[in-house]
């Protein structure tokens, strides 16, 4: 069952029936298709299995996806795109790509802005 924290707080009777049947609930902070598309990638994916950005783990740690993405445009030179993240984490992903020397820019609108690393 997938709900949204408003509602989920009030504990309507579906909700209570759901949770006294086992039925899984998940919670979505908002009633947005960003909050809706993660939440039905996670279900859908589930642990191990390969997400739609192709061999990463959206689910991974973000800056060690930087230092993979800094690792192989050393290596060939082609830009890379990560995954979409908050700004405070592109922040990071940005301070990362400078220590190597490389260039960074963010691209795309939230919730799908994401930083993509070059070779200046």
């Amino acid at each position: 069952m997938l709900t949204v924290k408003n509602y989920y707080r009030r504990k309507p009777q579906p909700l209570r029936d759901a949770e006294a049947s086992g039925i899984p609930i998940y919670v979505l902070r908002s009633n947005t298709q960003a909050q809706m598309e993660e939440a039905l990638l996670k279900l859908v994916s589930g642990p191990g299995l390969p997400r739609e950005n192709g061999d990463r783990d959206a689910g991974g740690d973000p800056l060690e996806e930087t230092e993979e993405a800094i690792q192989s445009v050393l290596d060939t030179s082609q830009p890379v795109d990560l995954t979409p993240q908050n700004s405070y984490i592109r922040r990071l992903q940005h301070q990362l790509a400078e220590r190597y020397n490389l260039g960074s820019r963010s691209a795309g609108r939230e919730p799908y802005r994401h930083v993509r690393i070059f070779k200046p």
